[in-house]
């Protein structure tokens, strides 16, 4: 089956000139767009959307007062996120001018064309042909662990300690994260981290309960719980996350395939050492 690559544009219709000049700044760089407007007369609209959304890898939201202000983010945002997230379609930010970001938005990478216009339009380009190119296709568990592990250190935990059994026991690594309290003293985090690499099946509500229930034998009462996959989280079992954080003191945090990609993207060393051809 050929891999997506298409990328599809959502925006306000009252911003349809700045969004149409993006458009072509991307076509000419050799990104595949897919955008309302070329939809043919005659056509289903709301069919045609639904396919070229399904069929997309990558969705750019723009957003500016005009699309915080549409009927579009009160009433569908949610669920479309819900829907993008089931499909692992990638979402990216593009901010049009100053504009208060709508809160289900607040989770995701953003580019700021506010300022350097050129520089802002190569950032995209750049995030558009890399995140395809990530893919876990190749990977082994262990790979895909030792991926994980970089990870953590791109991003500045330490003291990872790996446990280097053969055995599932539910803790892979455990590392540190530098914070501060409110008044300024640092202090060192504690974090406990699953790895799940998965060939086919999706990520589950038994395994946020298993790390759970390995956390609780532990001596690690006050340390963030981290999830680490290459597969996307099941609708149960985001349900289930969602009541964890809202009912549980227990600190868990999910990073699943899509979101994976994207933090990936960022890191030039974790591309060249794991994702080089």
């Amino acid at each position: 089956m050929e891999k997506k690559k298409r990328v599809f544009l959502s925006y306000s219709f009252k911003d349809k000139s700045r969004v149409d000049q993006i458009a072509k700044e991307l076509n000419d760089n050799g990104i595949d767009i897919y955008k309302d407007s070329s939809i043919v007369a005659g056509t289903s609209w709301e069919r045609e959307i639904k396919y070229r959304i399904e069929t997309s890898e990558i969705v750019l939201i723009f957003l500016s007062s005009n699309f915080s202000a549409s009927s579009w983010i009160n009433n569908e945002l949610l669920a479309t996120l819900k829907e993008f997230h089931k499909r692992k379609i990638t979402v990216l930010l593009v901010l049009l001018e100053k504009t208060n970001v709508p809160s289900d938005l607040l989770g995701f990478e953003y580019i700021n064309l506010t300022g350097n216009f050129e520089s802002g339009i190569d950032k995209i380009v750049k995030k558009l042909k890399v995140i395809p190119e990530i893919t876990f296709d190749t990977f082994d568990p262990l790979q895909f662990e030792n991926l994980v592990a970089d990870l953590l250190k791109e991003y500045n935990f330490k003291n990872i300690e790996r446990s280097g059994s053969t055995q599932d026991s539910g803790i892979d690594i455990i590392a540190g994260y530098e914070s501060k309290n409110p008044f300024g003293t640092s202090y060192l985090e504690s974090w406990i981290v699953q790895v799940k690499f998965y060939k086919q099946d999706r990520f589950s509500v038994s395994t946020l309960q298993q790390l759970i229930s390995n956390k609780s034998k532990l001596s690690y009462s006050g340390a963030t719980l981290l999830l680490v996959t290459n597969s996307i989280l099941t609708s149960a079992a985001q349900e289930f996350l969602e009541d964890q954080k809202k009912f549980d003191r227990t600190r868990i945090e999910v990073i699943d395939g899509v979101a994976l990609k994207l933090l990936i993207s960022k890191h030039k060393r974790l591309l060249d050492k794991y994702f080089s051809r």
